[in-house]
């Protein structure tokens, strides 16, 4: 077979191809009625948003993205093809929608589970390292949250979804825990060093009150920085 001679970084190859010109107008209809039937399926398929999707319902997502992509600017991708996997791919994702409303095993096979992240104001670090989501991308999360004070925190969840759902304590009730203010001014101190009062382990929050020094890593997380703790009464 003869080697196909290609001319490298030819404008006229990168920018327009080996196609007649008029095959644009062929693109620009095939890509307005492949959006327009890819518009009519997710609008009869129900109005959940992106931020509600599982990993399984994103991954279906990508599958149409490819299914509407290729017969837009393919000319050897039939309308008629691109429609069907559209369809196939859109059932599947309703089919497995009612089957998993009365099947949990199934639901959470396809779709996990929430994960608590953090109970009484402190990291549980066996989940964020099976999670494989780090102590500051959990702060940054409850900053955005309006939480300041680790110890605001009564239980937190990473949803399947991956939105980070927050329980605080009630309105009124006094705690001592972790500023996670990125401005904080609180002292921190290293393991060894002479302490006297509560200080937090700046990586999962556990608190603990020392009165001459801190003599060992922390027991949750092996970490040997300890913070200041900060007492707070809860206000919202």
């Amino acid at each position: 077979m003869a080697k196909e001679n290609i001319e490298v970084l030819d404008p006229l190859r990168l920018f327009w191809g080996d196609l007649p010109w008029h095959y644009s107008f062929e693109i620009v209809i095939r890509s307005v009625l492949m959006f327009v039937f890819l518009l009519f399926v997710l609008r009869i398929s129900g109005k959940r948003s992106l931020s509600q999707m599982s990993p399984f319902e994103f991954s279906l997502l990508i599958a149409l993205g490819s299914a509407v992509g290729d017969p837009m600017f393919y000319h050897d991708v039939p309308l008629l093809h691109g429609f069907l996997a559209i369809s196939v791919v859109s059932f599947v994702l309703w089919f497995l929608g009612k089957i998993t409303e009365n099947n949990k095993k199934l639901e959470k096979a396809l779709e996990g589970e929430p994960i608590c992240l953090v109970t009484k104001g402190q990291l549980i670090k066996t989940n964020t390292k099976s999670e494989d989501i780090s102590s500051s991308e959990i702060f940054m999360k409850l900053r955005e949250q309006g939480i300041e004070n680790l110890a605001e925190v009564k239980n937190a969840h990473l949803e399947v979804s991956g939105n980070i759902s927050v329980f605080n304590y009630d309105i009124g009730e006094k705690k001592i825990g972790l500023n996670i203010s990125p401005f904080s001014k609180l002292k921190k101190i290293d393991t060894g060093n002479k302490a006297n009062g509560f200080y937090s382990c700046d990586k999962c929050g556990l608190t603990i009150e020392y009165k001459n020094d801190i003599t060992e890593n922390c027991q949750s997380c092996n970490n040997n920085i300890w913070v200041e703790s900060e007492k707070i009464t809860i206000q919202r």
